[in-house]
């Protein structure tokens, strides 16, 4: 494949373009367009090329590009590059139009995590693992999906493959791995499960085996209070015979609360531990930490006293996860342990 003349998108343009192919909206670049049309720019074809992808692919700008090498490009407010000694193969790419490829969203996840901390890298699995795609233009900040596009083992990997992304800071990556899970259905259950079980020195509870909306098979009793044979609480932990529900009108359709609550009744009668989860209840950490204790203490772990920086990172996550704006805040000044979330990682 001659790159010369190929562009190939890459890290978080190519999730951002899998997340637009799959329902997904974004702001538009109007703004960022109006400053692209500078006079030192307007004979460069590379430049208005990259212009008439964003507008075609609807992608939000910088346009991050995979170079043919070192320092080929500079880059600007529509265009960002990135250069790996390996390039990737063929089949590592899915062809969007003639000379135009994407990067398939396991390379492209595994390129943005590069220089991205543990937290940020754990959201974006959760995501690509579950049922939802970050769509900020629409009124929750999310699609949901028919099916994940990822599972953990494609992103183990596509992480442990040195050929594909660069070897070095490995460790934030296979730690994110470690702690993250599949089948989430919503930026709520993602930021709730990344508090609960990331490690403690991150800023979590560092709670294992959390699984997302897994399919627990009712009793007979239980099965008549709620009228179904399964349920799939959004939270479980075998090993602490617990699940949780989180309730929300955003996440959850008016009406269903009711029917969130037969559930909770329906685990009980069973002899599961419950808890319930709502957005107020999210933004207290006291109550998030009370849950966390409870939890530990029926699983028999063993509870690691944070210390005080430790605290203030939590602090630091608590707040970054439930009291921002949206799910993807665009602040630079996230720190460097955790690194910035999704949509602004510094790729």
């Amino acid at each position: 494949m001659s790159h010369q003349s190929t562009m190939i998108i890459c890290g978080n343009s190519a999730l951002d373009y899998h997340r637009v192919s799959n329902g997904a909206q974004f702001p538009g670049y109007e703004e960022i367009l109006v400053r692209s049309t500078r006079t030192i720019r307007k004979h460069d074809q590379h430049f208005k090329r990259v212009v008439e992808v964003l507008d075609q692919l609807d992608l939000p700008a910088p346009l991050h590009l995979l170079s043919t090498g070192p320092g080929d490009r500079k880059n600007s407010v529509l265009a960002k590059y990135h250069y790996y000694a390996q390039q990737p193969q063929v089949g590592d790419l899915i062809k969007l139009d003639e000379n135009i490829y994407v990067c398939a969203p396991e390379l492209a996840l595994a390129q943005a995590s590069v220089r991205a901390g543990i937290a940020a890298i754990d959201l974006l699995i959760l995501e690509f693992c579950g049922t939802y795609l970050l769509s900020p233009r629409s009124d929750s900040g999310f699609i949901g999906t028919s099916a994940p596009l990822l599972t953990l083992a494609q992103i183990e990997q596509a992480f442990k493959d040195k050929k594909r992304v660069p070897g070095y800071a490995m460790q934030p990556r296979l730690q994110a791995l470690e702690v993250a899970a599949e089948n989430s259905n919503s930026p709520a259950e993602s930021a709730v499960h990344a508090i609960l079980s990331l490690p403690v020195g991150y800023g979590g509870y560092g709670i294992s085996g959390i699984e997302l909306n897994r399919k627990i098979p009712l009793d007979s009793k239980a099965a008549r209070m709620v009228g179904v044979d399964a349920i799939r609480p959004d939270f479980f932990i075998g090993k602490a015979n617990t699940v949780g529900e989180y309730k929300s009108l955003m996440y959850h359709p008016e009406g269903t609360w009711t029917n969130d609550d037969r559930r909770i009744d329906a685990f009980e009668s069973m002899g599961y531990h419950t808890f319930t989860l709502n957005n107020e209840r999210v933004r207290n950490l006291p109550d998030l930490t009370t849950i966390a204790q409870s939890i530990q203490t029926r699983s028999g772990e063993l509870m690691i006293q944070p210390s005080g920086e430790d605290l203030m990172r939590r602090l630091d996550l608590h707040r970054r996860l439930f009291h921002a704006p949206t799910q993807t805040p665009r602040s630079s000044n996230y720190p460097s342990k955790f690194g910035r979330l999704p949509n602004s990682i510094d790729f």
